[in-house]
């Protein structure tokens, strides 16, 4: 099994089934709301700061009082409705694996069928992912305080060395957990064990592994890039093709996972049906 070949596969299950881009366009069009009413609430606030205004001084003036008062309680609900969408999209992304499984076997889509499945692994999953993302964090919040310092203190050369450091231990941590969603779903097995599997056969197919994560790494960067260009969107069309484009490159990081998963470590093979 050549890496290529999974590259290959993923975009074959792609074309045969274009609906499997359904579910991550939702997805992406509801984080879109989230980043349009982040950037109502910046707005709101960003007179403030142009004033001359620090972040202590907000509540000390009438004016910053009031910006607060009515700042704080939508922000609460954002930060609320965020966090929902975030454990929506989890349960989006372990879809696939049943999804990608069921077209090795020749079966066709059914996003009913694949929901169900993945509900019924969402308190093992949600809370592996969850704790995959607090470990990469906690690996890279020291160098993003060292990046709050340098620009602190006006340091660019130090800046760019932690921008380094938190891509290198984003990418590091993506490698370790890669698997993770392929086999907290496939695999029967509880929260530790799910862990030290994913892991382990991060390590078994390390060069493979690698390879997918730089795929996958570009892709979000990729992603990253057109949602904060979508932050403040000109107009509603251009807003909508790059969540869309976001949702594309979301898919196939999505599929390619599971694919990789199957053909390496199962030795399975694409049915003939999709």
């Amino acid at each position: 099994m050549k890496f290529r070949t999974v590259l290959f596969d993923s975009f074959r299950l792609l074309g045969r089934s274009p609906k499997l881009f359904i579910p991550k366009i939702i997805i992406s069009f509801l984080y879109g709301i989230s980043m349009i009413f982040m950037a109502q609430i910046l707005l709101q606030i960003a007179p403030i700061f142009q004033n001359g205004a620090g972040i202590a001084s907000l509540s000390s003036s009438p004016a910053g009082l009031q910006v607060l008062q009515s700042v704080v309680p939508p922000l609460l609900l954002l930060l609320v409705f965020a966090f929902a969408v975030m454990v929506l999209d989890i349960i989006v992304n372990a879809m696939y694996p049943f999804m990608v499984e069921g077209m090795f076997r020749g079966e066709s889509i059914s996003f009913r069928k694949a929901l169900k499945l993945s509900l019924g692994k969402s308190l093992l999953v949600v809370p592996a992912v969850i704790f995959s993302l607090t470990v990469s964090l906690l690996i890279t919040l020291p160098f993003i305080f060292l990046l709050s310092f340098s620009q602190l203190i006006g340091n660019n050369a130090l800046a760019v060395v932690s921008v380094i450091f938190i891509l290198a231990a984003a990418f590091i941590t993506n490698i370790v957990f890669y698997l993770l969603y392929p086999v907290s779903t496939l695999e029967r097995k509880g929260f530790f064990g799910v862990i030290s599997r994913s892991v382990l056969l991060a390590r078994k197919n390390i060069a493979n592994v690698a390879k997918a994560s730089v795929v996958q790494f570009i892709f979000s960067m990729v992603s990253f890039a057109l949602a904060f260009f979508s932050e403040n969107p000109q107009f509603l069309l251009l807003f909508i093709v790059f969540r869309i484009a976001v949702a594309v490159l979301a898919t196939y990081v999505m599929v390619l996972n599971p694919v990789f998963y199957l053909e390496f470590e199962r030795g399975h093979k694409i049915g003939a049906k999709g």
